[in-house]
Order: C-alpha cells, then sequence, then structure tokens
C-alpha cells in the first residue's frame, strides 16, 4: 500500500490518556507520511505525548487553560498549521474543534473535518455553549458523527445539512482490549481489595447523565439480599461526589471501590463479574466507548439504551436492558443475570461476537481515510 504524502493535522483537546485516539493514530500512519498533532491541553509531558514520541509522531503542545487562552491558541494553532504546510485538518473535542476550525479557516485550508464527541450535554446543561456548536458546524467543512443518535442532533436539534455528515464508529484494538496479564489482574485485585462475590463494576464520571446513582441504589438493595457483593466504581470523581458519598456511607464498609483514576483499565475491568452503564435518556451519550469494551471483554452487562447502545443492545440477547432512570428495572437485570450462568454466558458471547464484527479500528480509519481522500 502506498503510503500518501498528504500533511494532516489532528488537533486534540484535554486529553491526558486516549487508547481510542492512540489505536487510530497508529492505524493512521500506515496510510500517511506526514501526520502531526497538535494538542491542546492544560499541562504538559502527558501518556498521550510519551505515546507520540514512542511512535516518533511530529506534535507540538499548546498551553490552554480556558477562553482567556483562546488569542494565543488561535495564533501558536496559525504557525503551527503553517509551519506544517497542512492541507487538511481534523478537530476532536470542544476546545479543538473551536480554534483549530477557526484557524484553518483563517489560513484557507480547504478540508477541514471536525468529529462530533458531545451529544445533547450543551442543550441540557449549557444552552449558551449551542451556538458555539453551531459555529463549528459552520466552520466544519465535513463533520464526523459517531453514532446515529449524533447523527440525529446534528441534523434535527442543529439544521446541519445531511450532506455534510459522515457515520463512522469509533474504532478499537480487540487484541490491545483484552487483558492479556493474568498477574497485573492479580496485582489490581489486591491492590484495590476487589474480592466481591459478585463484583459489579461501573465505569463513569460522577456527572448527572451517567446516572450512576440509580446503579447505587439498586446495588443497595442487591447488597442487602447477596452481602458478599461488591460495586467497583471507576472515574470516580465528578460533581456529584457528595451525594454519592453520601449514598456509599449507608452501605457497610468495603462493599463499594472508588477509583479515581486506573491506567490499566482493562485488566480492571476484567475483574468484573457484572458490568453496568446506566446514562439517564437515549441522548445522553455521543457514543460509550464502555459499551463496546465491557463488550469486547466478554463481561456479561446491563445497559440503558443511549449513544451506541440504542443501535447494538438488544435484551436478553447481548445484555441486559434497564429502563432510564430506573433503579427498580437496573436492580431486576442484576437479580436475573446474577442468578442465570448460562445467560451470562450467551449474552458475553454474542456481544463479543458483535463488536468484533463492527467496531475494529482498521473499519474506522478506513471510512476516515476515505473521507480525507475525497
Amino acid at each position: 500500500m502506498m503510503k500518501s504524502n498528504k500533511s494532516i493535522t489532528l488537533i486534540i483537546s484535554n486529553i491526558n490518556k486516549s487508547n481510542n485516539f492512540e489505536w487510530t493514530i497508529i492505524e493512521l500512519l500506515k496510510h500517511y507520511n506526514n501526520l502531526s498533532i497538535l494538542l491542546l491541553n492544560p499541562i504538559k509531558n502527558t501518556s498521550f505525548e510519551a505515546f507520540l514520541r514512542n511512535y516518533k509522531v511530529n506534535y507540538k503542545v499548546i498551553t490552554y487553560k480556558g477562553k482567556l487562552s483562546i488569542p494565543r491558541a488561535v495564533f501558536q494553532t496559525l504557525l503551527y498549521l503553517k509551519k506544517m504546510k497542512t492541507e487538511l485538518v481534523h478537530c476532536h473535542l470542544f476546545e479543538a474543534s473551536l480554534i483549530g476550525l477557526w484557524s484553518a479557516k483563517i489560513l484557507g485550508i480547504k478540508k477541514r473535518i471536525h468529529t462530533r464527541h458531545n451529544a445533547t450535554i450543551h442543550h441540557q446543561y449549557h444552552p449558551q455553549a449551542v451556538k458555539y456548536d453551531k459555529f463549528i458546524n459552520r466552520l466544519s467543512t465535513h463533520i464526523i458523527s459517531i453514532s446515529k443518535n449524533t447523527s440525529e442532533i446534528l441534523t434535527k436539534l442543529e439544521n446541519v445539512p445531511e450532506n455534510k455528515i459522515s457515520l463512522v464508529y469509533h474504532g478499537f484494538d480487540f487484541d490491545q482490549i483484552a487483558c492479556n496479564s493474568p498477574e497485573i489482574k492479580i496485582q489490581l485485585q489486591s491492590k484495590y481489595n476487589i474480592a466481591g462475590k459478585p463484583v459489579i463494576g461501573v465505569v463513569s464520571r460522577y456527572i448527572d447523565w451517567k446516572g450512576v446513582p440509580f446503579i447505587i441504589d439498586a446495588f443497595s438493595e442487591f447488597q442487602r439480599e447477596n452481602p458478599g457483593a461488591q460495586l467497583v466504581l471507576v472515574n470516580a470523581s465528578g460533581p456529584l461526589k457528595p451525594m454519592i458519598q453520601k449514598k456509599i456511607s449507608q452501605l457497610p464498609p468495603s462493599c463499594v471501590i472508588e477509583i479515581p483514576f486506573e491506567e490499566q483499565i482493562f485488566c480492571l475491568m476484567d475483574c468484573f463479574d457484572i458490568f453496568v452503564h446506566a446514562p439517564v435518556s437515549e441522548n445522553s451519550e455521543a457514543f460509550g466507548q464502555v459499551y463496546i469494551e465491557s463488550m469486547a471483554l466478554k463481561i456479561p452487562s446491563i445497559f440503558t439504551a443511549s449513544g451506541i447502545a440504542a443501535e447494538i443492545a438488544i435484551h436478553n440477547e447481548n445484555c441486559k436492558v434497564a429502563e432510564f432512570k430506573d433503579s427498580s428495572s437496573i436492580l431486576k437485570c442484576l437479580r436475573e443475570l446474577f442468578h442465570d450462568k448460562e445467560l451470562q454466558e450467551k449474552l458475553a458471547n454474542n456481544a463479543y461476537s458483535l463488536v468484533l464484527k463492527n467496531f475494529s479500528v482498521q473499519k474506522s480509519v478506513k471510512k476516515q481515510v476515505e473521507i480525507y481522500e475525497s
């Protein structure tokens, strides 16, 4: 395969570590000789930078700490894009899209792409930011949508023409997701005192639309019925932390474990017997990578049908589907799944087959390259 010499710059904001971006960049390097990365981050020397250095990718970090940083960030972005003789920009996440596309427009770069990563969060919680989403849409010559939900938000709520949008699902490296180190898994179980029977796992920040309080309420009743059960909350930080910790304080000690961050996330998830992800509405998630990751790890799962799950989750076929904002529905799914080992195996195997077929990073990047070259 001949590699293209087209100069492409990915612009990404507020990233410390991202498996998905790493997998995507590794694949893109197979197609392009002149791939560069511009990071808008509040700090330097992140794990993501270490990855870029390891793969010898040309990159620059612009220190970005909020609105007051915008003029300097735009100026530095202009300089970097001119230096790299960038022919195509592809922006990811809000600040990168706002600053990157604006700079690319000023320079007359004809191909300006952004991937829409947020769903209705601005419409529901920050309506003053919707005008910036619409500005980003106008600056883009092409928009990559990561789910049908995101496409509908773009067309129905923000009036983006359908011919400007391409649906490209996130791609995953399933070999990397698999926990290939039993030793690391044992170390994590020891480090965090994970020894529940069963272990119920959650990977969600403590923010309103993730629905974590409903999971805790369901677990509270489930734990009374099954005293050995343990709830592991990963990415355990966010504005709802005081309210969630109040709920946790009413449960027996050691039956809930909070983990703010763990780099070996897939080996940690491999410690779970059941996985739960319960956003509060169909539109809450733009995609929801943890849906795919839990399925790829063959963890029997309980979902609410938000984001990509609205397209792929089939009750009692590849997961249990609970109702939105309904702890009793989550509890019912927990009970049924816990007591049916045959169902657990069926759901896990069907889920694994589905994601392996539809969500590989190779398939995702192939579609991106088609857009780059169109």
